[in-house]
C-alpha cells in the first residue's frame, strides 16, 4: 500500500532487526535514503535492494546532509550518534531500546531486568536527544517475563515485540497519530557499557536460590555473544563457568554451596533457601567438566566456595576495569597465527611436571651502546626479527608476559589471562630500526590495555575454540619481559620461553628438557649473536640479515656444497628418448589397456606427429596444449610436442570449463592437441586444434627424427598450479632442469636393469615426468594406468525414462518420527529406493537432522546413500541437506566420493549453512560464523573432488591434503538449500549452484522473486544453462482427492506437529522466518 505523501529516512546500526524494519518502511511504500552500517549481512541486503549504503565514519553528518529525508532510524547501533546527524532528519531521529524507559536505559538491559528478578520487561521507540536514552517515548510494548526466562529467549521476546511496535510506529507517523510522551526521569535507570555483575559474576552460595538462579539466567545468551561474563563458581580456587541452573522445591539444610547429591542430571547444590541443580559446569575456557573432572581435578570434597565480601567487592572493582579493553583483545584473538621453531624435536604436550631447563645469552656490549635507550624492549624486538627469519613467517603471534600481568594475575587467580597475544609483523624489505620503532609502540599499546577475561572464549562462540587453543596447548614460543635478570623464574609452559630483563645485557632462553637439549640450544645461541652482530653492522635489510653461526656456514656452504656431478648438459627430454629408442629400438615401451607399442613405433608416431606440428608453425618457444584422456595418444602427443621444439601444457578434461579458458588465455597457446571426443568441449579461443586420433591426420608425415632448434635452456613443460591461492600460476620448466632431475634420479633408483613402471600420476602433477619420460628415457617398459572408469565429459547422456521430459520426479526422505520400534526402522526407505530405481525417478534424497524426533532418523545421509547405493542401479542419491559448517570438508569430499564410487557416479550434495542451534553441538564455535564457512566449504569440497590439493592445519604445522578414494564423477552435482533469504539465493547464482528449497515460510510469488534473483546471479556470472531447481512439496498421490485426505490427515497432522515443535524452540534462528517479509 502506497502513502499519500511517502516518508524518507536514513536507518543506521546493524542485525537482521534493521533488515527486517527496513523491509516493512519500504513495503508501506516509503523511501530509505541510505543506510550506515559495517555489518557484512546488512550491507549485502542493502546492495540486493539498490539502497546506498556507507559505514559509519567521523564525516558522517556531511555524507547524510546531501541528500534531505524525514527520519532517521537507529537499530542495533551501539555506538553515540553525533549530535549534528541527529538535526539533519527534517521530522526526527527515532532509536529503538531494548527495554522499557526509563526503568531500564543503557545497554545489556535485558540481562539488568533479569538480574534485577524484574516481572516484565518491554520495548521503547523513542527521540533521540543528545543525552542518550532520554528522549520522548513514542511507543513503547510491555510483556512479562517467564519464570525460567535467560538472556537468550528475553532477547528473542524483544526482537519480535520490536517488529510489531515497529510496524504500529509506522501506522502512526504515517497518519500523524504519534503521541509523544516525557519520560519520568526520576524513575531513570541507566546500565553503562562496562557495568558488570559483582565479584566478576561470581556465586554467593549462602543468597537466596533465586537470585543465583537470576545471575545464571541473566547470563545465558546461548549461542549468541556474551558481552557482560558469565556466572561463576569458586572450587579449589578455582573459578568455574555455570551455564544452566534448575531451582528444587527442597532444602537440604546444610551450608549453602554443599553438594548434597550427584546424577546423570548434575550436581544439586544448597543455598541460603531451596536447594539447585547444576547440570553444565565449564573451565572458563569453555571445555565440559564432569562430576569425576571436578573431583578429580579440582579436588571437589562436598563443596564450592563462596568469596567474602572484601574480595568480592575486589574483584569486581577489577572485572570492571579490565572489561573497558574487550573489544580491543576481541580484534586481537580473532587473529591468533602462531610460529614454530625450526628446532623442535616435535610437538609438546601439557605436562604439570615438565622440566626446564635455563640457558644465558650475554648480550654484545656493541648492541647496549647502540640501544640505550629501551634497550629491554629492543632485545625483544632483535630477538622475533630473528625468531620471524628462522620460522619463515613474516607475521605471527606470541604470548607475550610483562611485570604488570603479575599484579592482575595475582589479585584475580584464574580469571584473568596471565600472558596476552603479542603481534609481530615484519616488512623484512625495511631496516630493523623501522621494525623496532613499530614493536615498541605495540608493547606499550599491551601495557595499556591490560589483559582480558579468560571466559571470553565462553562468551564469544566464533573465537572460542581459537582462544581455548591458544591457552591450552603449548606454545612453541614465548616471551617474558622482567624487571631484571635475577627475576624469578619463567611461568610459562612454552616449549621454549625468552626472558628479557629491563636493561637487555642478557637473554634467558627457559626450554623444556624433552623438547630441546643443550646442545640445540648453543646453536640458537650462535644463530642470535651473529644476527645481533649483523645486525650491528647496518645497512641491512631484515631478510638479508643471516641467521647462520659460523659453524653452520662453514657446513652448509662448504662441506654439503659439494654437490657436483655430471649429467648430459647439452641434451633435451626427447633426445634422451630418441637414444633409448635407437638402443632397444623392439622393447616394449608403452601399455595402454590391450595396446603395446615398441619404443620404435612409439617413436616413429610421435614424430609423424612432431612433423605436422611444425608444418602448422609450432617450434621453439611455443606452447602447446594437451586436451585429452590418458592414453597411447596423449604419450604420444607430448613426445611430439617436444620433438617439434615447443613445450607442452596439460589441460585436464576434468577441470571447469572457466578455468581451462583462463589457462589457454593465460599461455597464449599457440595450438591444443586433443582427442575427437572433446572437440566441442575445447575452450571458446582462436587456437588451432590438432586431433591425434582421426585415421590418416598423420600417414604421410615422415617417421624420422625431425630436425630441431631447441635447446636445453628453452621450456619442456608449464603446468599450472590448483589456484588455491587465486588465479592459477604457471609453473616453467626447462630441458636442462628435466635432464638433470633425471641424473638425480640415476643416483636414487637403480636403471641398470629397466623393468616395469606403472605411471598412475596426472601429466598435470610434475611427478609424471618422472613416472612417463624418464622411465622410457631408461628403457622401461612404462604401463599406462588409465584411471577408474568414469563417464567421458564428451559422452551423451542416456535417454531418461522420467515421467515428464521437462521435470524430474524425486522421493524427499523427511521422518517425523525416530521410531521407537527397534526393527524395521528404514524399511519404507529401502523399500521407496528400489520403487524409485524400476519406475524411472530420477533421485532420492535424505536430510540430515539432529537431536529431534522430526528427521531423526537421518544424521548422516552420506551413510543412508552407501546403502541405497548398495541396492539400486539407476536412480541418482543426493543429499538435502549436508550441513556443512557441521563438518570438515575433507570428510564431506571422502564420504561422498566413496558413495559415488559404489554407486557408479550418481550422488549428489545440497549444501546448507545450518540454522537450528542445537545442531551446533556437534560443532559449536562453528555457529557465529557458520555462513563464512558454508560459502568457503562449499568451494573446498569442490576442489577436493576435483583431485585439487588443498592446506589444513594439523597439530604439527599445515598438512597437504589430497582426498581418497577418486571419486566416478569428475565434478560434484551440488545444490545450495535456501528459503528466506533471497541474498542466499544470489550467492548460489554466483557459484554456479543448483537450488534446494521450499514452501515453509515463502509464497509461491516470493519464490519467483528470488528465483529470479538466482537466475539473474547465474547468468551474470557465465555459468552454462540455468542451473535446476528443485522443490520440496508434500505429495500423495491417488485416483481419488476424498480417498488422500482421509488417508493423509492423521500422519501429516502429526508430521507438522512434530515439525512445528522443532521450529517453535528456535523460530527467529529459521530462515524462513527470520527473513520473511
Amino acid at each position: 500500500m502506497t502513502p499519500s505523501t511517502p516518508l524518507s529516512s536514513v536507518f543506521i546500526g546493524g542485525q537482521s532487526l534493521l533488515i527486517q524494519c527496513a523491509e516493512r518502511f519500504k513495503k508501506r511504500g516509503h523511501n530509505i535514503r541510505t543506510i550506515v552500517s559495517s555489518d557484512s549481512n546488512v550491507q549485502r541486503w542493502a546492495k540486493e535492494q539498490r539502497i546506498s549504503c556507507i559505514a559509519p565514519a567521523r564525516d558522517l553528518a556531511a555524507q547524510l546532509a546531501l541528500t534531505p529525508f524525514d527520519y532517521l532510524f537507529s537499530v542495533a547501533y551501539l555506538s553515540v550518534i553525533p549530535p549534528a546527524v541527529l538535526t539533519l532528519p527534517r521530522r526526527g531521529a527515532i532509536n529503538f531500546h531494548d527495554g522499557p524507559l526509563p526503568d531500564y536505559a543503557g545497554l545489556n538491559v535485558t540481562s539488568w531486568a533479569l538480574l534485577n528478578k524484574e516481572r516484565e520487561h518491554g520495548v521503547t521507540w523513542h527521540v533521540m536527544s543528545e543525552r542518550v536514552d532520554e528522549g520522548d517515548i513514542l511507543e513503547q510494548v510491555r510483556f512479562p517475563i517467564a519464570a525460567e526466562e535467560t538472556a537468550l529467549t528475553l532477547n528473542a521476546k524483544c526482537y519480535q515485540a520490536a517488529l510489531a511496535s515497529f510496524d504500529d510506529l509506522l501506522q502512526a507517523l504515517t497518519n500523524g497519530g504519534i503521541h509523544p510522551r516525557r519520560q519520568d526521569l526520576a524513575r531513570r535507570r541507566y546500565y553503562a557499557k562496562d557495568r558488570r555483575p559483582e565479584a566478576a559474576g561470581s556465586i554467593d552460595w549462602s543468597s537466596p536460590a533465586a537470585d543465583i538462579a537470576a545471575l545464571v539466567r541473566g547470563l545465558d545468551f546461548g549461542p549468541y555473544p556474551n558481552p557482560l561474563t558469565t556466572a561463576k563458581t569458586w572450587l579449589g580456587g578455582v573459578p568455574l563457568a555455570v551455564r544452566r541452573i534448575e531451582v528444587l522445591g527442597s532444602m537440604a539444610l546444610r551450608p549453602g554451596g554443599s553438594v548434597v547429591a550427584t546424577g546423570l542430571e548434575g550436581l544439586t547444590v544448597s543455598t541460603g533457601t531451596n536447594d539447585v541443580v547444576l547440570s553444565e559446569l565449564a573451565t572458563l575456557l569453555g571445555s565440559p567438566l564432569s562430576a569425576r573432572d571436578l573431583e578429580e581435578t579440582y579436588g571437589l570434597n562436598g563443596s564450592f566456595q563462596s568469596l567474602g565480601a572484601d574480595r568480592s567487592r575486589a574483584l569486581g572493582a577489577l572485572a570492571a576495569g579490565i572489561c573497558k579493553h574487550e573489544g580491543f583483545w576481541l580484534r586481537r584473538l580473532a587473529d591468533l597465527e602462531s610460529i614454530e621453531i625450526p628446532f623442535v624435536r616435535g610437538r609438546a604436550v601439557k605436562a604439570p611436571r615438565a622440566r626446564h631447563q635455563t640457558k644465558q645469552v650475554a648480550t654484545p656490549a656493541s648492541f647496549l651502546s647502540r640501544f640505550e635507550t629501551a634497550p629491554g624492549d629492543t632485545l625483544v624486538a632483535a630477538f622475533l626479527a630473528y625468531l620471524s627469519r628462522i620460522g619463515g613467517k613474516r607475521e605471527f603471534t606470541v604470548p607475550f608476559r610483562h611485570e604488570g600481568l603479575e599484579r592482575l594475575g595475582a589479585e584475580g587467580p584464574g580469571l584473568f589471562s596471565p600472558h596476552v597475544p603479542l603481534r609481530v609483523s615484519i616488512d623484512a624489505s625495511a631496516d630493523f630500526g623501522a621494525f623496532r620503532q613499530g614493536l615498541l609502540e605495540e608493547l606499550a599499546l599491551l601495557r595499556k590495555r591490560g589483559t582480558y577475561a579468560l571466559d571470553i572464549a565462553l562468551r564469544h562462540p566464533g573465537i572460542g575454540a581459537a582462544v581455548r587453543n591458544w591457552h591450552e596447548s603449548v606454545p612453541a614460543i614465548a616471551v617474558e619481559r622482567v624487571p631484571s635478570a635475577s627475576s624469578p623464574s619463567s611461568h610459562s609452559d612454552a616449549e621454549l620461553t625468552a626472558i628479557i630483563p629491563d636493561d637487555g645485557r642478557c637473554l634467558s632462553f627457559c626450554y623444556r628438557e624433552d623438547e630441546f637439549d643443550a646442545r640445540t640450544l648453543s646453536r640458537m645461541e650462535g644463530q642470535f649473536i651473529a644476527f645481533l652482530d649483523d645486525l650491528l653492522r647496518g645497512g641491512k635489510r631484515i631478510k638479508e640479515l643471516t641467521v647462520l653461526s659460523s659453524e653452520e656456514r662453514e657446513l652448509l656452504f662448504g662441506e654439503w656444497n659439494c654437490t657436483e656431478a655430471k649429467w648430459e648438459r647439452d641434451r633435451c627430454v626427447h633426445h634422451l628418448f630418441e637414444a633409448q629408442a635407437q638402443q632397444t629400438p623392439n622393447a616394449t615401451g608403452l601399455v595402454f589397456c590391450d595396446e603395446q607399442i615398441s619404443y620404435a613405433e612409439l617413436n616413429s608416431r610421435a614424430n609423424q606427429v612432431a612433423h605436422h606440428l611444425i608444418g602448422q608453425g609450432v617450434g621453439p618457444g611455443a606452447l602447446v596444449g594437451v586436451f585429452m584422456d590418458r592414453s597411447a595418444e596423449l604419450i604420444v602427443g607430448m613426445l611430439a610436442i617436444l620433438k617439434a621444439g615447443a613445450a607442452y601444457v596439460p589441460l585436464d578434461p576434468a577441470y571447469p570449463k572457466d578455468r581451462l579458458a583462463y589457462m589457454v588465455e593465460d599461455a597464449r597457446l599457440s595450438a591444443i592437441v586433443s582427442q575427437s571426443a572433446y572437440h566441442s568441449f575445447l575452450p571458446e579461443a582462436c587456437v588451432p586444434a590438432i586431433t591425434l586420433d582421426r585415421p590418416g591426420t598423420f600417414e604421410e608425415e615422415p617417421d624420422s627424427n625431425p630436425p630441431s632448434k631447441v635447446r636445453p635452456e628453452d621450456l619442456a613443460y608449464v603446468i599450472y598450479t590448483s589456484g588455491s591461492t587465486g588465479k592459477p600460476k604457471g609453473v616453467m620448466v626447462e630441458h636442462r632442469n628435466v635432464v638433470n632431475f633425471f641424473a638425480g634420479m640415476d643416483a636414487r633408483l637403480d636403471c641398470e636393469k629397466p623393468g616395469t613402471w606403472l605411471a598412475v600420476t596426472s601429466v598435470s602433477f610434475d611427478i609424471s615426468v618422472l613416472e612417463i619420460f624418464w622411465t622410457l628415457a631408461r628403457g622401461f617398459k612404462v604401463v599406462l594406468y588409465g584411471g577408474e572408469k568414469r563417464p567421458s565429459r564428451a559422452s551423451q547422456p542416456r535417454k531418461s525414462r522420467r515421467p515428464h521430459a521437462g521435470i524430474g520426479f524425486s522421493l524427499f526422505y523427511f521422518a517425523s518420527d525416530e521410531g521407537e520400534k527397534g526393527r524395521d526402522k528404514y524399511s519404507l526407505l529401502l523399500q521407496g529406493a528400489r520403487f524409485a530405481d524400476r519406475n524411472g525417478f530420477e533421485a532420492l534424497w535424505t536430510p540430515e537432522r539432529h537431536f529431534h524426533a522430526f528427521g531423526g532418523l537421518y544424521p548422516n545421509p552420506s551413510l543412508a546413500g552407501a546403502a541405497i547405493a548398495a541396492i539400486t542401479e539407476t536412480v541418482k542419491i543426493r543429499a538435502g541437506s549436508c550441513v556443512l559448517p557441521l563438518h570438515s570438508p575433507i570428510r564431506i569430499a571422502e564420504e561422498w566420493a566413496l558413495v559415488d564410487n559404489l554407486s557408479n557416479g550418481r550422488v549428489g550434495v545440497s549444501f546448507a549453512s545450518g540454522w537450528q542451534p542445537c545442531d551446533f553441538a556437534l560443532a559449536p564455535d562453528a555457529y557465529q560464523e557458520r555462513h563464512q564457512i558454508f560459502r568457503s566449504g562449499i568451494e573446498t569440497v569442490r576442489a577436493l573432488w576435483r583431485g585439487e590439493s588443498r592446506t589444513f592445519r594439523g597439530p604439527k604445522g599445515e598438512v597437504e591434503v589430497r582426498t581418497l578414494p577418486r571419486p566416478v564423477q569428475p565434478e560434484l552435482p551440488f545444490w545450495v538449500t535456501a528459503a528466506g533469504n533471497p541474498e542466499t539465493f544470489r550467492q548460489a547464482g554466483q557459484m554456479g549452484a543448483n537450488m534446494l528449497t521450499h514452501l515453509l515460510g515463502q509464497s509461491i510469488e516470493k519464490l519467483a522473486e528470488k528465483l529470479a534473483i538466482y537466475r539473474r546471479a547465474f547468468e551474470e556470472a557465465g555459468h552454462p544453462s540455468q542451473g535446476r531447481v528443485t522443490l520440496m512439496l508434500h505429495t500423495f498421490v491417488a485416483k481419488d482427492e476424498a480417498f488422500v485426505r482421509a488417508q493423509v490427515h492423521g500422519p501429516f497432522k502429526n508430521y507438522l506437529r512434530s515439525s512445528t515443535d522443532l521450529l517453535k524452540q528456535h523460530a527467529s534462528s529459521f530462515p524462513a522466518f527470520r527473513n520473511a517479509g
